[in-house]
């Protein structure tokens, strides 16, 4: 009966409304499947976000929100989902006709075997390690149980004794968020929540590529990240950075999406805010992506339209960010807890590490191996299919220079943090850089397949 209660309230609801919201905001899109899917894929990761920032709210409130909170949560959500439903000004998404392109069917049955194999995989990993790698148990999962039982001593999970207690809440919250409609802790609801957003990076990265480039090249991108055998260990060990790498690339989809109409709205700027804002409750690496995603997209649009034009693509994000941002200065302001890479830092250590060239140089190579680890035989097959193919006969050029632009920032603001950090260099970086760049991979996926050519026209 919980469960059920937890299927139609606890995901059924959240989804809907996000799904309304997500079809407002993209109202001029086509009518195809690929849209449908994107649509569809992009409400279940931001419901599942939205979701934990009001099970805070609520846990801040209330101290430990019970299924009465649940409840009232669920009957807020149904009618805002009916407001954005009913309320005048939502358009018909307009109907295309698309014909089948080469080799299509083919690559839906590659896709549909890579898919039910790393469901295959996942599923194992979770037999073999039903709790998680050691972030799982020790962080996300553990925290999750702090607030599910402390109620209103749930303050506790982030003393200084437990590993980053200054990381945000929204895989723990959705996990607590969870239990709490179930009445009760179960080991499945940490496995079904990383299972979803490995496979929601997957596919919607599959669905938002065939809207931009063509299905079949939607397809391919889809089988690239299904077939990056890394991505899929780090979402079965349930770690945050799979998530995070969801909302990465929601983002910076949006932006694309955006930036490829002539009339574009700005719920689609709206949305890509609000997916970074998610990117920010889920690690604090997301906080990094929220500013740099503000400073690229603001100085880009200077360029193209100058001042005003800045101003209301920076306003339209924010507006997107906003409502989440607060509830991440929230949590820091009531948790309190210290960096522990900010924590004692001054100029006068800072300095020698900023100025160390061997620190530099062991980070570029542990960042050129890393490269070849995550990606492994993709970075041989996406530079040989750009000189085979080449690039896409329109080259999206509008489209390259903010995903460039945001990925390079990001990769530069890791690259400083290593360098800045006071852990030993030679433990820090290789315990972590792999999963840094498994929350890019996706979105350098994407840049990947926005530029390349369709091998199979050329066929």
């Amino acid at each position: 009966m919980m469960l059920m209660a937890w299927l139609l309230g606890g995901l059924a609801v959240p989804w809907l409304a996000a799904y309304a919201l997500v079809r407002r905001c993209d109202a001029d899109a086509p009518g195809d499947a690929a849209t449908l899917w994107l649509h569809g894929l992009l409400a279940f990761g931001l419901a599942l976000g939205l979701a934990s920032c009001s099970y805070f709210i609520g846990l801040f409130l209330c101290g430990a929100p019970g299924r009465g909170f649940c409840w009232v949560e669920s009957t807020a959500l149904a009618s805002l989902g009916l407001v954005l439903w009913l309320a005048p000004g939502r358009r018909t998404p307009r109907r295309t006709i698309v014909s089948a392109p080469p080799y299509g069917t083919l690559l839906r049955l590659v896709f549909l075997a890579a898919l039910i194999s790393a469901l295959l995989g996942i599923a194992g990993m979770f037999a073999v390690e039903p709790y998680g790698d050691w972030d799982a148990w020790n962080i996300w999962t553990m925290r999750a149980r702090f607030l599910f039982r402390s109620g209103p001593a749930w303050r506790n999970a982030f003393a200084p004794i437990f590993a980053h207690p200054d990381y945000p809440l929204l895989l723990s919250g959705a996990i607590a968020r969870s239990w709490t409609w179930l009445g009760g802790e179960q080991a499945r609801i940490p496995q079904f929540l990383a299972a979803a957003f490995t496979l929601l990076g997957a596919g919607l990265l599959t669905a938002g590529v065939a809207r931009l480039r063509g299905s079949n090249q939607g397809w391919l991108a889809g089988l690239s990240l299904l077939g990056t055998v890394f991505y899929l260990v780090r979402g079965a060990s349930m770690y945050a950075d799979v998530p995070l790498s969801f909302y990465f690339l929601a983002a910076i989809l949006l932006l694309a999406l955006y930036d490829a109409g002539r009339h574009s709205a700005p719920g689609l700027l709206v949305l890509a805010g609000l997916a970074a804002g998610l990117a920010a409750w889920t690690k604090n690496e997301g906080i990094l992506f929220l500013a740099v995603t503000l400073f690229v997209r603001t100085g880009l649009a200077w360029r193209r339209a100058g001042g005003r034009g800045a101003l209301r693509e920076a306003g339209a994000l924010l507006a997107g960010a906003a409502p989440v941002v607060a509830v991440v200065v929230l949590f820091k302001v009531a948790v309190t807890a210290e960096n522990d890479l900010a924590a004692g830092q001054s100029w006068h250590t800072l300095l020698p590490r900023l100025t160390d060239v061997s620190r530099s140089v062991f980070i570029l190579k542990s960042f050129l191996g890393s490269l070849w680890h995550v990606g492994k035989a993709l970075v041989v097959i996406l530079p040989l299919a750009c000189l085979l193919a080449g690039g896409a006969p329109d080259r999206r050029r509008g489209l390259l220079p903010g995903l460039a632009g945001i990925l390079g920032a990001m990769l530069i603001g890791y690259f400083f943090v290593y360098l800045a950090t006071p852990n030993d260099l030679k433990w820090h970086v290789p315990t972590s850089i792999d999963r840094l760049l498994i929350q890019l991979w996706p979105s350098m996926l994407l840049a990947a397949f926005l530029y390349l050519g369709d091998p199979t026209t050329r066929a």
